[in-house]
């Protein structure tokens, strides 16, 4: 959840925190690689797992976006994800549908079109569920809510930056979790087609369940602060692909994540 469910945000700002208008359309698909080989433990020591043992996912997705009112949007997200865990050489690997994403953007941008703050809401789906014969686990395999605001400017010339804060609630499980996300994003435009982005996220889980599995995604307890640095190039008024890197710096009971993500965004019309 910490380190896969965050990766779209940066390249999702373009268009998530400005409304779209209405009757507009976009079409995002994704492809997210993450590794781990080491975890933070509950004291926030960084210790490496045994030589040969690690963790790695692959997601495919599909973000479709749609302007819905002059200042509401509509988002749904679907991932197709590929998750394998290695322990003492033995390797598992598990695949399938993810977590789906059903979501609302209540947008009230300044005037001058310069300002704009948001409230979002959100459903998570899970389009899975959880097998001991199929391992490693997808997720909690929880339907939960979220709620969220935003607040994005323009602090200087041909930039803007995104203040934003999320609280989800996972539903099936009296152990939830409960999650609160916060996340600063700056994005600076090199050319007129060129868009360089920065940001840094601090995520805080909390549960009973205080476990911590190689198994990253159904970890419950835990924190951590993840960097990312994304670039964008419109090729035509319609299409515009990105490649971003991310790095988990620090954290308590989670392990540490790097990877890749490449998207390609299609604005309808």
């Amino acid at each position: 959840m910490v380190c896969l469910g965050t990766l779209l945000l940066s390249v999702l700002h373009c268009y998530a925190d400005f409304p779209m208008g209405k009757g507009r359309v976009a079409l995002i698909g994704t492809y997210n690689y993450f590794y781990s080989n080491k975890y933070f433990d509950e004291k926030a020591k960084l210790i490496k797992y045994p030589t040969g043992d690690f963790f790695n996912s692959t997601s495919y997705g599909l973000t479709f976006m749609a302007g819905i009112g002059r200042k509401v949007d509509l988002n749904v997200s679907v991932p197709f994800v590929v998750q394998s865990i290695t322990t003492s050489g033995v390797k598992q690997t598990n695949s399938g549908l993810g977590d789906a994403n059903l979501g609302l953007s209540f947008h009230f941008p300044s005037e001058s079109l310069t300002k704009s703050f948001t409230i979002k809401t959100g459903v998570i789906l899970p389009l899975y569920q959880n097998d001991t014969l199929k391992t490693p686990y997808l997720g909690y395999a929880s339907t939960g809510v979220q709620l969220g605001a935003a607040y994005a400017f323009s602090p200087f010339k041909q930039a803007y930056a995104t203040l934003e804060f999320t609280y989800t609630r996972f539903l099936d499980a009296s152990e939830g979790p409960n999650q609160y996300r916060g996340a600063f994003t700056l994005s600076k435009m090199l050319t007129n087609y060129t868009t360089l982005t920065g940001s840094f996220a601090h995520q805080i889980s909390r549960s009973a369940n205080t476990d911590f599995s190689q198994n990253i995604s159904i970890n419950k307890n835990f924190d951590g602060g993840t960097i990312s640095l994304s670039l964008t190039q419109r090729i035509t008024r319609t299409i515009t692909p990105s490649i971003q890197g991310f790095y988990t710096l620090y954290g308590k009971n989670m392990g540490l994540g790097l990877g890749a993500s490449f998207f390609v965004t299609v604005r309808i019309p």
